[in-house]
């Protein structure tokens, strides 16, 4: 009996491309749809969308006229957590005082003062804070933002906290909280206390 090596070999070859094209296979999953209801009415307002978390998703939002015609506006991507509502709330880190990795003495008083400027498309009110998350904890759980930060200006906004008494590098990671308390931001920030 004859082995036909070249029927071997395709065969083999034609089982691993059928393996890997099976892997790349999704199978299906009803939370890869988005759910919402669209009414039209005279008001424009967004639709709720369900985001699954950790996925990047495209959303189409539809928007109702007066006429009650749907328009489908350009697409928006939202990532992670993301939802229609949070998009508003952006910000890019400017800098911070003093810088990460300063080395301060036990038990001393430190204030740390971040610069982020709002990269959003809504104003920030009194009502947005940063608010303590992880690590060493500030003298108090939050600080609420004291003036209206408009769209691309500037904010200051400082946590006091007390460092260890015991040597060694620490961190302090607080959240940028908007009006509905989403978080939309990390701010942290390391050091070392040394005698």
């Amino acid at each position: 009996m004859k082995i036909d090596i070249k029927k071997i070999k395709f065969n083999i070859t034609a089982i691993i491309l059928i393996t890997f094209l099976m892997a790349g296979c999704d199978t299906y999953d009803e939370t890869e749809f988005l759910d919402y209801t669209l009414t039209p009415s005279k008001t424009t307002s967004l639709p709720k969308a369900s985001i699954t978390p950790n996925r990047t998703k495209t959303v189409i939002i539809l928007t109702a006229t007066p006429e009650g015609t749907a328009t489908i506006p350009p697409t928006m991507v939202l990532e992670n957590n993301a939802t229609a509502e949070m998009i508003a709330d952006k910000y890019e880190f400017l800098g911070q005082n003093p810088a990460d990795n300063t080395v301060v003495s036990p038990g001393s008083l430190i204030t740390i003062t971040w610069s982020i400027k709002n990269s959003g498309t809504v104003g920030w009110t009194a009502d947005y804070s940063i608010r303590y998350f992880s690590g060493v904890e500030g003298k108090k759980n939050s600080y609420l933002f004291t003036e209206i930060i408009a769209v691309d200006r500037t904010l200051n906004i400082s946590a006091n906290l007390t460092a260890p008494t015991i040597a060694g590098t620490y961190t302090t990671w607080w959240k940028l909280t908007n009006a509905k308390n989403q978080n939309f931001g990390d701010l942290d920030f390391t050091f070392t206390v040394s005698n």
